[in-house]
């Protein structure tokens, strides 16, 4: 396996956060989310243009996997907004995207891009993370127990299908 670094992505760095979004998401979701309807969600939300854009958001923080051959991971960090109820922490951020090619699950990978989530959102002033997630994901599920829940998150209910979790930074 190649060394990974994290590091903050740029507006450089949107056709390759392109690629890798829509290679993760599609992998993560094949089973869930019909061919054609993922392919359209990824043309849209996943174009270089579209993520060109929110890479240059001020509230919006995306942090990357790097190897010598390229991305690898990626998570997506924004805040400004309030979360849902139950969600009642003070400084929230929500943990919207994280994703890893198929090659780097169980390598300890998530764990070093989550701790420089961690890292970074404290230099944001953020004192909380929240995120949403499908429970039919269960790798994303074990990830988010084993990785997130050891440092004091809670569950916090469920909205539109799908898991929420909070954690106090």
């Amino acid at each position: 396996m190649q060394a990974l670094r994290v590091r903050r992505a740029t507006t450089s760095d949107a056709s390759a956060l392109a690629s890798l979004a829509t290679e993760t998401f599609t992998q993560t979701w094949q089973d869930l989310v019909p061919a054609t309807d993922g392919a359209g969600y990824c043309a849209t939300a996943f174009s270089p243009e579209a993520l060109h854009n929110d890479l240059d958001q001020p509230a919006v923080c995306y942090l990357v996997l790097d190897g010598s051959v390229g991305l690898a991971g990626y998570a997506r960090l924004s805040w400004g907004l309030a979360p849902p109820p139950p969600l009642a922490f003070p400084h929230p951020a929500l943990l919207d995207r994280f994703y890893l090619q198929s090659t780097w699950h169980g390598t300890g990978a998530a764990q070093t891009l989550l701790q420089a989530v961690y890292e970074r959102a404290r230099d944001y002033g953020i004192e909380t993370l929240w995120l949403c997630h499908h429970p039919s994901s269960e790798r994303a599920g074990r990830v988010y127990h084993d990785v997130i829940l050891f440092r004091g998150a809670r569950d916090a209910g469920t909205e539109k299908r799908s898991q929420i979790k909070e954690a106090v930074i």
